[in-house]
């Protein structure tokens, strides 16, 4: 299985580790595999009390017009690794 876990220690607050980007390279069905080890590796390797994870949104349509929504996939699996939400900016130019 090959997949990619891009993360770094946040300098302001260096017991926190930015999740940046996460993709299973070969197989979308590993996908939470994936997930599952990075998230291991940061727990167990890093000194961190907390990951922050970035989610891109994109433009979807909605029956009221086009709205930013995250995928719902990857938000579920976070939920269930009790994953809070804190804060939501949602640039419609950046997503």
């Amino acid at each position: 299985m090959k997949g990619l876990l891009v993360f770094n220690q946040d300098s302001a607050e260096p017991t926190r580790v930015n999740l940046l980007h996460i993709s299973a390279l070969e197989d979308q069905s590993k996908f939470e595999e994936v997930l599952d080890l990075g998230l291991d590796y940061i727990w167990k390797m890093m000194h961190c009390s907390s990951i922050r994870i970035y989610l891109h949104h994109f433009k979807q349509s909605t029956s009221d017009g086009e709205k930013m929504k995250v995928n719902e996939d990857l938000k579920n699996m976070l939920k269930q690794r009790r994953f809070k939400w804190k804060t939501l900016k949602n640039e419609t130019s950046t997503g």
